[in-house]
């Protein structure tokens, strides 16, 4: 599977020659199907250690990373249809879904497992007024969850969550939903966990022992 740009697809191939072992990162998104139903979609990928630690803070890499995944997540999504079009919340156009934008999040923050999740999947027709309506609610979505996230890619606006621009437990990667209430680190006051549990395995398991500055020596 090739990427879409020249140099991030240079920089894949350098970081995936500098350290090939194999590293499962898991994509998952949850689209509606016709009915309303909420369906969820999964994929385990084979990622080369290099690259994965290239992409800290390298943009340009995690960028094509997200690229290459989201192009072949979003041919599984489809396949696994068909979708309405969502992208009009005004009116319903009608049309089943062509493809689907969304904003997808990595998070590689031990112990937590690498993964991928595309946290609004929006399954549009293609349509302009559809398209734009979905750009529409990933702004709106977008202002909810995160910060700085304006970027274009090959045309089209993929929004790239990095790992501390989202409110998610910092063990496990759970994303802060309505119900779900993340506490503050009393000591950092910057890492968000979503249980007691979690928050003695980062401590005793994880590297937030050595990361963890007191808020007050900032």
């Amino acid at each position: 599977m090739r990427g879409n740009d020249e140099a991030g697809q240079r920089k894949f191939d350098a970081c995936e020659a500098s350290d090939p072992r194999p590293v499962k990162v898991v994509y998952e998104a949850e689209p509606r199907d016709v009915t309303g139903k909420v369906r969820t979609i999964s994929q385990a990928f084979a990622v080369p250690a290099g690259v994965l630690q290239g992409m800290q803070g390298d943009r340009e890499l995690s960028l094509h990373f997200l690229m290459r995944i989201c192009s072949t997540m979003n041919t599984k999504m489809m396949a696994a249809g068909p979708w309405a079009c969502s992208g009009n919340r005004t009116t319903t156009c009608g049309r089943v879904a062509t493809h689907f934008l969304g904003l997808p999040v990595y998070n590689n923050n031990p112990p937590a497992a690498p993964f991928i999740r595309n946290l609004k999947p929006i399954p549009i027709c293609g349509g302009p007024e559809c398209d734009t309506g979905a750009q529409q609610q990933l702004r709106e979505f977008r202002k909810l969850s995160a910060k700085n996230l304006d970027s274009e890619v090959g045309g089209r606006d993929l929004d790239f969550l990095k790992q501390d621009e989202i409110v998610y437990c910092r063990a496990c990667g759970k994303i802060k939903a309505e119900k779900t209430k993340l506490r503050l680190c009393g000591r950092c006051k910057v890492a968000r966990y979503c249980s007691k549990e979690c928050q003695s395995k980062d401590w005793k398991e994880g590297d937030h022992k050595n990361k963890c500055v007191p808020f007050d020596k900032k």
